[in-house]
């Protein structure tokens, strides 16, 4: 195979060297232009930088230093997040002059920038992905920085994405600006993409690492909000000047489109993805990393360096979003801990949604109702992600119109200017503006409509659930009360036994009697049977209550299949609004425009809300009202299980009086038998015919004391046994 010319003219795509074939050029970096290869047997993909410079006089003795620290940084890291030096395989030697070539590892789904420029991230990315990639760059940036290695060209461009079967991988690249600190730690050269640099190196003072946090902060500004945090429409010359007047606590300086006042801001724009929770600790963040004294950024109060423990902490954080299907609105979360009960969300939901606690109906994704000494971490333990809480009102009494007005409208300030002054023209960054912010809007309603839509489902499964486990608990009490109707007719059968060989012994001429033990007999037998006739009466009362609570089932879940209209509609062209916005030609451009087909999606876009949320009401109201039913059946089961576990308890302890009855009786016979004198309290008598002499009438006493004890005895043995097999 000849020899191929070094010189990047001769790659193109198609160009085949060896077993490589090249796919395609990415781009350009600081020093180097860098190809795709693909090994045409093996499949396997490379990405092979060479540096750009073709000839010696456009190669100066600096830019070769730097090119050869580049390569021989990158060839020393090994990293998940930085991305991976590989061998130059040998059939691309030929590629290689004096210069040494770059091979790494070739990641597919392009630059960060590449997925910023994208429409539906106009305004920031979604909350997951930049959890993503502020772990994974601040994991690269500690690396870099332990191993006294500084960036110095941390930007969108210079982050690329690796997809994985999880997630995907976010990796820096483009280390031809990075510089290896020595033993003072500081530096002085003047590099880096302007708008991204800290301001130090912009007015070629002295700097440290600290300048990575600044690129950083930015970084990360950008991926929340879709903007840069500092003027992004000037130059960093002009902004610089009004930057260093910011306190500590200013994360974002923009100016005001219609009066061009320089406003100063401790919070994020609104018009981001972030719960509340989140957006507020990384504010605070931002505020270490956008420190304009390079001194003092990135460090606590202590002048301790701590983004990477603070971030470490953040991300930590287990937090429950909550969905309220009755007051809207998608950024509430909660941050819970092991010692966080459900009672103390409950607190928390009455004080954010004003949803009394007594009236809270909270439920997990799968139906399972969330107790107040639930521990809440535990309950979501088994993977369900991303935590979400599902949490309903059961107050009665408001008509739809009444709850849908309960539901805010979050209109950002340039939209709702645009719906009062539709055809007023407007500056094209303004445009710009209007047009992102309807887009977050139309979002932000779709995704609240389509939670609750959800939350709709979920409590159709909560439902379903509750059903089940009612007829599950109704056989349950039924098997009970089957066999406590069988313990009942034994005690009658017994208790009729006793009773029937009680009158036989009282009519012998030597008896034992009481009146007392006869008539608790007989007024227990009477009370057993009354409460249990009311027992069978509430249970058939029940059963048929049930009959109209199970087929609430099929219709329960035929409720969401007729879903309302989807926003994604208007998502859909506020997104094209925007992108026709773009595609206009700098020449075709106006100085002003009207934005008024921005205010006409927004408005029919509200006007399809309050139609979904009437709908959406009307859902709900049908389900609460099942929820009702199915409630005022499992109270009904409960004070019948009661009922039973009460009854049971009387049938044993009338069981167990009897048989106390039965040993008295015993007792009294066995006192006579020794001629003890009977208590008169007890009721009993013995007697005997008045003709027969005093020691007459004491043998047969004694003989017939005898005999009635034996058959006493016997008897109680039996019944004993009865009882007890």
């Amino acid at each position: 195979m000849p020899l191929i010319s070094a010189s990047m003219d001769n790659i193109n795509p198609g160009t085949k060297i060896g077993e490589y074939i090249c796919q395609t050029q990415l781009g350009s970096g600081s020093f180097g232009v860098v190809h795709v290869w693909r090994h045409h047997k093996s499949g396997q993909v490379l990405a092979l930088k060479k540096c750009r410079f073709g000839t010696d006089i456009s190669l100066s003795d600096q830019h070769r230093e730097q090119w050869r620290q580049e390569v021989d940084i990158l060839q020393r890291l090994e990293h998940p997040n930085v991305v991976k030096s590989m061998p130059v395989p040998k059939d691309l030697w030929c590629l290689e002059d004096e210069l040494p070539l770059m091979c790494m590892e070739f990641c597919s789904g392009g630059d960060l920038r590449k997925v910023l420029n994208m429409p539906t991230n106009c305004c920031g990315l979604p909350q997951a992905e930049i959890m993503a990639i502020i772990s994974d760059l601040a994991s690269a940036l500690g690396f870099l920085h332990n191993r006294r290695i500084i960036h110095r060209d941390l930007k969108p461009e210079n982050v690329v994405l690796q997809p994985s079967h999880k997630r995907t991988i976010y990796k820096l690249i483009d280390l031809g600006y990075a510089k290896e600190l020595g033993q003072s730690s500081l530096a002085l050269s003047f590099v880096g993409t302007l708008q991204y640099i800290a301001p130090e190196l912009f007015l070629s003072q002295e700097y440290t690492k600290s300048v990575d946090y600044w690129s950083l902060g930015f970084l990360s500004h950008e991926i929340m909000t879709g903007r840069r945090p500092f003027l992004p429409n000037l130059s960093p010359a002009q902004w610089m000047e009004h930057v260093q007047k910011k306190s500590r606590r200013d994360i974002c300086v923009h100016q005001c489109e219609e009066t061009d006042e320089i406003r100063f801001e401790e919070h994020l724009f609104p018009e981001n993805s972030l719960t509340l929770s989140l957006a507020d600790d990384f504010e605070g963040w931002l505020r270490s990393l956008l420190e304009w004294s390079p001194i003092q950024r990135g460090k606590n109060e202590n002048g301790e360096i701590a983004i990477f423990k603070d971030l470490g902490d953040i991300l930590a954080k287990t937090r429950i979003r909550v969905v309220c299907v009755d007051r809207g609105g998608n950024k509430l979360d909660y941050v819970v801990k092991a010692i966080t009960k459900g009672k103390d969300i409950q607190t928390w939901l009455e004080r954010d949604t004003g949803i009394r606690v007594g009236s809270q109906l909270n439920l997990m994704p799968n139906g399972k109702e969330i107790q107040p000494e639930d521990g809440v971490i535990s309950l979501y333990e088994n993977g369900e992600h991303p935590r979400v809480l599902y949490c309903y009102s059961t107050e009665i009494g408001l008509s739809v119109s009444e709850k849908i007005q309960k539901i805010k409208i979050i209109l950002p300030k340039t939209v709702e200017s645009c719906l009062q002054n539709p055809r007023k023209e407007v500056s094209l960054p303004m445009q710009k503006s209007i047009h992102s912010h309807a887009h977050f809007f139309c979002s932000q309603e779709n995704k609240q409509s389509l939670d609750f839509d959800q939350g709709l489902k979920v409590l159709i499964l909560y439902l379903l659930i509750r059903i089940k486990g009612i007829n599950n608990t109704f056989n349950q009490i039924e098997q009970r009360k089957e066999r406590t109707l069988s313990k009942l007719e034994l005690f009658h059968e017994s208790l009729t036994h006793d009773k029937e060989k009680y009158k036989e012994q009282s009519k012998k001429e030597v008896h034992i009697t009481s009146a007392q033990i006869y008539e608790s007999w007989n007024n227990s037998e009477r009370d057993l049977s009354s409460f249990f006739e009311e027992i069978n009466a509430k249970f058939q009362e029940i059963k048929i209550k049930l009959a109209e609570v199970n087929p609430m089932t099929a219709a329960i879940q035929k409720i969401p299949k007729q879903r309302p209209e989807d926003l994604q509609v208007f998502v859909k062209k506020s997104i094209q609004g925007l992108e026709d916005l773009r595609r206009i030609p700098i020449e075709g451009r106006k100085e002003k425009d009207t934005v008024l087909d921005v205010a006409q999606n927004a408005v029919r876009c509200l006007k399809q809300r309050d139609r979904n949320l009437q709908e959406h009401f009307n859902k709900k109201d049908t389900l609460m009202q099942a929820l009702g039913k199915i409630r005022s059946a499992h109270m009904n089961l409960e004070a019948l299980s009661s009922n039973l576990d009460l009854f049971t308890s009387q049938l044993s302890k009338s069981q167990r009086k009897r048989q106390s009855d039965l040993w008295k009786l015993l007792a009294a016979a066995l006192q006579q038998q020794k001629g003890q004198p009977i208590s008169p309290s007890s009721g009993n008598s013995m007697t005997f015919p008045q003709h027969q002499s005093q020691s007459q009438q004491q043998q047969q006493k004694e003989a017939m004391l005898y005999s009635e004890n034996q058959a006493l005895r016997a008897q109680l043995q039996e019944y004993m046994k009865s009882q007890y097999q």
